[in-house]
């Protein structure tokens, strides 16, 4: 048995609709030695290349696929293996025999062909690797004897099997097509002809030529040209770039304007933004733009998604940010996937008309030529005019010609009407088509809404008030997401997914569960960069969700001016600095933070939050805090190998206060029994540091002095809200004593103007991602003036990110019991399970509480495996007022855990001689 582990490089699906890869190079070879995340291989679609990176670090031992070769999705590119000298002599071999055997059944398919996957040296009875160019054509017999029946070249058949094989359902799609459309030879070249080279038409172009040609013989193109006066669109032009060439902003250019004008009319002729496939016409809400760009290899067509949201600044820089990225050959596949409209310009190249060809499967694309100056009869006299042709092509089985006239001419008035491009302009950068909705008493204003705070609350609420037309800004003084993406719930789950792995692994190796030899090695660092790549990701594409619904971004920290004016402070760019803006209504979700714990010589002590960008693990660390946090950072920990982990706490009850005591009691005892020392009813009276490093801390334990050491201190206390910068006074917004800000049921402040919601209005236990996102919510539909609800306590979850994890919603049988409710609880554990034994999982516990007379499932509450997920299930059950008789009636996938809720109510109803 191998003692090393041999990873499989698979084809990746880098965007929606791609189903096969071509190898373009190798950057390394058999033998080298490659790292995670180098760049070793490009990869052809059939829209961009691109560089992939090694999925993990080893040495790469084997190239099934070369370069030339079409691949499909998720077929097995190469062999990595960790250690090459303890790999198993002829396991190698049986590896890639595995894989060639079941990649040639995937490529078999519903014809039952008999396929050698490309590559692999095996011809056999199936598909011999080989060029298309040059010799045989690979394909399968079947489709072989077919094409003999019908006298087809498969040269011309363009292959969907591995190396781009040509397979049955290939050449019957082929014989279709010639039957539907009437099938035209290509005339072949003059035999006395002197040939200087021969180049395939491959990768992008081949795509280019087929679907070109595709689209000639598939829909009945008609082409319409009308000329058009851009003499108004060349003095607006003019207009615009004078004052961004001053506020040092780049030009706009006459695409971008028609860009924003053929959004804009799309909208009123949907039949246009849609497609046909011969029987359903099709038409789409969202309105995609297709931008044509000429590149290196090939014309390449970039989206612009949702492009009648936009206003003329953030078209004209989306066009440019994708039409650069398409030339550069970055762009990202999806961007060039979706569109349901194309705009081409070759007016750049000098053409003045020509007949664009349209991109499939839309039904038309607008040609646009050069702008020429020539005179024109206009006011009684002969003028100057700049002439621009427009040319569209259409799809005349669904688009009639004189529906295709209207809007050309549409367009064509738009273009030529200074005013109306100006109105245009003004209402999609100013959003004014939905301002009557905005309650306001105080006139202009320079915002409609601002909010302060970019965490989970102020995100839901900004969205959901740009959609409804209000004009807004978003002010964050670090980074977009907040806590919980980038300090707090990410990171966190990002420790505690690979803490589980590792128990789990730990778990099975040995244990005749399918595993053994040597646990892998822990790579912490590793984990905080993909921690770190992770974050960064959903900060850019929070970034781009924002510019889409032309939400302002300011980078700094938010002070009030007044009762409606906010200034922007330590924001970098000189040009935002010091700004002061002013709003019709405001809402702060600054969230909440670690309040700082001093050492003895005044430093800071670190927090979870300065934590989980450490790189290097402690030997031993000292835990400070009745937060959450406290305990999932613990328990992570110790399983990532650090060997002594306390918690400090001044009552672990507190820490834990969702879970009654038997539930409670059983999460202590297991963590205690992990190793991690709990040291409840102690308050720290001293931290001091050492001198060779690590600290001392003094503990009051019942008027009793302990000390304990740990080369590290974490502060994990209660968060307490942002608010300090804010300035309120000015604003005439007061606090409650725990520092929340003061709110009514519907979320307004003491100043009628400003709303807050999320963890600076929340109490310590309501201190949630899940619940401040609800919150941002329902804060902009109190803004707006629509109805509002409050979510009930009763239905919010809890949950423990610990190892095992827990979770709780509703009521527990405490509270229960303090409001006299007649209740009745029911336990069922894992041990009952099928799938916890498979996992190794049986200690884990569900307590259900119901009431005695109804039924009624009142509270759940769990600890164990998968906790954190099957508490979905309990929150649906109580919000919808469910019996627990109704959840054993629920079909679940067996095995499953979530069956512990079929089976606990199915053993309490053996205990009821009167339940049914």
């Amino acid at each position: 048995m191998t003692t090393t582990m041999i990873h499989k490089f698979i084809m990746p699906k880098l965007g929606w609709t791609m189903t096969h890869g071509k190898v373009v190079k190798w950057h390394a070879t058999e033998g080298d030695t490659v790292e995670k995340g180098q760049e070793i291989l490009e990869i052809e679609t059939d829209k961009v290349t691109i560089k992939v990176e090694a999925p993990e670090t080893g040495t790469l031992i084997k190239i099934l696929h070369g370069e030339g070769e079409s691949v499909p999705v998720n077929y097995v590119l190469a062999l990595i293996v960790d250690d090459p000298g303890s790999l198993d002599e002829g396991e190698l071999d049986e590896t890639v025999k595995s894989i060639t055997a079941n990649e040639g059944k995937t490529a078999q398919g519903k014809t039952g062909e008999s396929i050698a996957t490309a590559g692999s040296g095996r011809a056999g009875k199936g598909i011999a690797p080989s060029s298309h160019v040059k010799g045989r054509v690979p394909a399968s017999p079947k489709a072989r004897k077919l094409a003999r029946e019908h006298d087809i070249d498969l040269s011309k058949v363009p292959g969907s099997g591995p190396g781009s094989a040509v397979l049955f359902d290939d050449v019957e799609a082929h014989i279709a097509s010639r039957a539907a459309i009437g099938h035209v030879e290509r005339v072949p070249h003059d035999g006395r002809l002197t040939i200087t080279s021969e180049i395939e038409a491959s990768g992008i172009r081949k795509v280019i030529a087929e679907r070109m040609h595709g689209s000639l013989l598939n829909s009945a193109q008609l082409t319409i040209t009308t000329e058009v006066n851009v003499n108004g669109v060349a003095a607006f032009r003019n207009a615009v770039n004078a004052e961004h060439i001053s506020m040092g902003k780049k030009k706009v250019s006459y695409t971008d304007i028609i860009a924003l004008v053929v959004a804009s009319v799309l909208e009123r002729f949907p039949k246009f933004n849609g497609s046909f496939d011969g029987t359903i016409l099709r038409q789409f809400k969202e309105i995609n733009l297709g931008i044509a760009v000429a590149t290196e290899r090939g014309l390449l067509v970039p989206v612009v998604w949702n492009a009648n949201t936009y206003s003329l600044d953030g078209i004209s820089k989306r066009i440019k940010t994708i039409a650069g990225a398409t030339r550069k050959g970055t762009i990202a596949p999806d961007d060039l996937s979706g569109s349901t409209f194309t705009i081409t310009n070759l007016g750049m190249f000098g053409v003045d008309a020509f007949t664009p060809i349209i991109n499939p499967p839309e039904l038309a694309i607008l040609g646009v030529g050069r702008i020429v100056t020539k005179p024109a009869f206009e006011g009684g006299g002969i003028q100057p005019m700049q002439s621009m042709v427009l040319s569209l092509s259409f799809d005349h089985q669904v688009i009639d010609g004189h529906e295709a006239a209207i809007f050309l001419n549409d367009i064509k008035q738009s273009l030529e009407s200074r005013e109306k491009i100006e109105q245009l302009h003004e209402r999609k950068h100013l959003r004014s088509l939905h301002r009557a909705q905005v309650n306001s008493s105080n006139g202009s204003a320079d915002y409609d809404v601002v909010v302060i705070g970019a965490g989970p609350a102020g995100n839901d609420a900004v969205l959901k008030l740009a959609s409804k037309g209000y004009r807004c800004a978003i002010i964050e003084n670090k980074v977009l997401g907040g806590t919980c993406l980038n300090h707090g719930c990410v990171p966190l789950k990002n420790l505690f997914f690979i803490a589980d792995a590792m128990r789990k692994m730990k778990t099975r190796i040995g244990r005749k569960s399918g595993f053994s030899g040597k646990m892998p090695e822990l790579d912490y660092n590793g984990a905080v960069s993909r921690k770190n790549e992770v974050c960064m990701n959903m900060q850019n594409a929070m970034q781009s969700q924002y510019e889409s619904a032309m939400i302002d971004v300011f980078k700094g920290t938010a002070s009030f001016t007044g009762d409606h004016s906010i200034v922007i402070q330590g924001a970098g760019a000189s040009e935002i600095e010091g700004k002061e803006i002013s709003f019709k209504k405001a809402i702060i979700t600054t969230g909440a933070t670690y309040p700082p714990i001093h050492a003895s010589d005044g430093t800071r002590v670190p927090d979870v939050i300065d934590f989980l960008d450490r790189a290097i693990l402690p030997d031993s660390i000292a835990i400070i805090g009745e937060g959450k946090e406290a305990l999932e950072l613990a328990s992570c920990l110790y399983i990532l190998g650090v060997e002594e982990v306390s918690v400090v706490c001044e009552n672990i009850k507190d820490l834990l206060y969702p879970f009654d005591e038997d539930i409670l009691n059983a999460m202590v005892d297991t963590f205690e029994l992990d190793g991690i020392d709990i040291i409840s009813g102690a308050r720290v009276s001293e931290i001091t540091r050492g001198d060779g490093g690590g600290y001392s801390l003094t503990l009051d334990i019942t008027g009793k002095k302990e000390t304990i050491h740990a080369m590290l201190v974490v502060n994990a206390s209660h968060r307490m809200p942002n608010t300090r910068q804010l300035n309120l006074e000015r604003a005439g917004i007061d606090v409650n004593e725990d520092g929340t800000i003061r709110i009514t049921s519907n979320f307004h402040t003491t100043n009628p103007r400003v709303l807050a919601a999320g963890d600076v209005v929340n109490l310590t236990n309501k201190r949630l991602t899940y619940l401040a996102s609800r919150q941002g919510r329902v804060v902009a539909d109190a803004l707006a003036g629509a109805r509002t609800t409050v979510v009930d306590d009763a239905h919010v979850p809890r949950g423990y990110f610990t190892i095992p994890p827990a979770a709780s919603v509703g009521m527990s049988a405490r509270t229960c019991q303090k409001r006299g409710i007649t209740h009745e609880n029911i336990y069922f554990p894992f041990s009952r399970l099928v799938n916890a034994h498979l996992v190794h999982g049986v200690d884990g516990m569900m307590k259900i509480t119901i009431d005695k007379n109804q039924h009624e499932i009142l509270g759940v509450q769990i600890f164990g495996e998968l906790a954190h997920e099957l508490i979905s299930t309990a929150t649906i059950a109580i919000k919808q007022g469910m019996r627990i008789q109704e959840l054993v009636d629920i079909l679940q996938l067996h095995p499953a855990f979530s069956e512990s809720f079929k089976d606990a109510g199915f053993t309490w109803s053996l205990t009821k001689r009167d339940i049914n």
